[in-house]
């Protein structure tokens, strides 16, 4: 009969590293994710509303806009 043996464990010096830089990665994306979207946000508040209105937002939406939520909403009339 055959044995199957996995390898469950990390190496210590080598899996902690991996590890925290992981988790760095992931929070540098959040980080940059949070960049990108106040910037959005400060962009379209610079904006006139007569502008807001040809793209379809009205001031109260940019910051629902800005985070991405009703992204795929019907444009106003």
């Amino acid at each position: 009969m055959a044995e199957l043996v996995m390898a469950l464990g990390r190496h210590a010096a080598g899996g902690r590293a991996a590890g925290v830089a992981a988790r760095f990665a992931i929070a540098w994306r959040g980080v940059r994710k949070r960049m990108r979207t106040r910037q959005t946000i400060a962009q379209l508040r610079t904006l006139d509303d007569r502008t807001l209105k040809d793209i379809g937002i009205h001031r109260s939406e940019i910051v629902s806009i800005g985070l991405g939520i009703g992204v795929g909403r019907l444009p106003r009339r």
